[in-house]
């Protein structure tokens, strides 16, 4: 069970918020009430609660990084904690970028969403139309690496278990950092590995979203940055949100061994032409909302409903994020940074979190603590109007 997953039921507060609901606006007095759950404003006194809610209880998880929650266009709360490098001299500010791992995945999928809406691919396209040289890619769509049913497993695990190709890579990385040729070199090793499960079966795949990448980058003169860069971060004024390579500067601290660690100390794993569409993104909070708001409110691909186009796959993973019934849920680690993103699609709430601590025991019982904090006002709320 993911963190994401025993985060969501641990709460039970989504459930509460629909029963609530659905007994209140089934209620027939003479002067009936209804309430738009996909509306509710807080005043400004209750936003004041709630994030004194919030902080007290991140305070309390000794929480290091940046904060943000959101309730549909209300900005609810942002902050920032902790320090951003070993010598602790330097507070952590709310506009700084964290490496997003596998959160990297939501734009990568939304890439793809947009030139399917724009007519350019289509899902149900296979992989033959896009790499050549092995027969099985016939049998696998653009649909299969989207909702993680390809069949690939993982480069990054395979290449790190390998110490000669990690070494070679690894030396390559250090002479060349972010090259074109160590991309094209990983796409040759994923194409040549084949498929490690049945395609149709869901497995978790990086090398699916590497692949994607691959594909979207067919689609710009500056490959797939120069696609992100064209559009997302310029059309949605992403000003902290870019790649490894002009990655923050901000430290990541390893709570399982006690040690700090600067952006570049282990090249493989910080190096964009590796990590690519799988993994290789940098964002700020503030960014990660905008990005959110722009798929509640249908702002990434024309006459497309973003939430029904996600949550209509056959899996828990569809276009870069998990689903769980009305929650859609990003999550992601690195070396260095940790990253979770939440989104209610039936309240149009958002949270995000984002720290420089890793191998964190307990952080889904961290990330949630915006997220309960504003079910939890809301149903106060709903209750108070039945």
């Amino acid at each position: 069970m993911t963190t994401a997953r025993k985060f969501i039921k641990a709460t039970g507060l989504a459930i509460s918020v629909i029963i609530i609901a659905s007994a209140f606006l089934g209620c027939s007095n003479k002067e009936e009430k209804t309430i738009d759950l996909k509306n509710i404003q807080l005043s400004e006194e209750q936003k004041s609660e709630v994030s004194n809610d919030i902080d007290s209880g991140l305070k309390e998880k000794s929480f290091s990084g940046t904060a943000y929650a959101g309730l549909n266009s209300q900005d609810i709360f942002l902050n920032s904690y902790g320090f951003s490098d070993n010598g602790k001299k330097e507070k952590i500010k709310n506009n700084k970028s964290y490496q997003l791992g596998s959160v990297t995945k939501i734009f990568t999928g939304l890439s793809i969403m947009k030139l399917e809406s724009e007519g350019k691919l289509k899902a149900s396209d296979t992989l033959d139309k896009y790499f050549s040289g092995y027969n099985y890619l016939k049998k696998i769509t653009i649909k299969n690496l989207l909702d993680m049913t390809s069949g690939f497993g993982s480069y990054l695990k395979d290449i790190s278990n390998d110490k000669e190709l990690y070494n070679k890579i690894n030396k390559k990385v250090k002479k060349n950092p972010n090259s074109i040729k160590v991309n094209k070199d990983i796409t040759k090793y994923v194409l040549k590995k084949g498929t490690e499960y049945e395609t149709g079966e869901y497995h978790y795949s990086n090398s699916g979203y590497f692949l994607l990448g691959k594909i979207i980058s067919r689609f710009s003169d500056n490959g797939f940055s120069g696609y992100i860069n064209d559009n997302f971060i310029k059309p949605l004024k992403l000003k902290n949100t870019g790649f490894l390579y002009n990655s923050a500067d901000i430290w990541g601290y390893n709570e399982k061994t006690g040690k700090w660690r600067k952006p570049a100390s282990i090249p493989f794993l910080n190096d964009t032409s590796v990590m690519y569409s799988s993994m290789g993104m940098t964002s700020s909070a503030e960014d990660l909302n905008k990005v959110i708001d722009a798929v509640l409110n249908n702002k990434i691909a024309k006459k497309t409903n973003c939430i029904n186009k996600i949550t209509s796959g056959k899996t828990k993973f569809n276009y870069g994020f998990y689903i769980d019934r009305n929650i859609l849920y990003a999550e992601g680690a690195t070396t260095l940074h940790t990253a979770y993103v939440f989104v209610d699609t039936e309240i149009l709430e958002k949270s995000v979190a984002l720290s420089n601590h890793t191998n964190i025991n307990s952080f889904e019982e961290t990330a949630k603590v915006s997220y309960n904090a504003i079910k939890s006002k809301i149903n106060g709320i709903l209750i108070e109007n039945t």
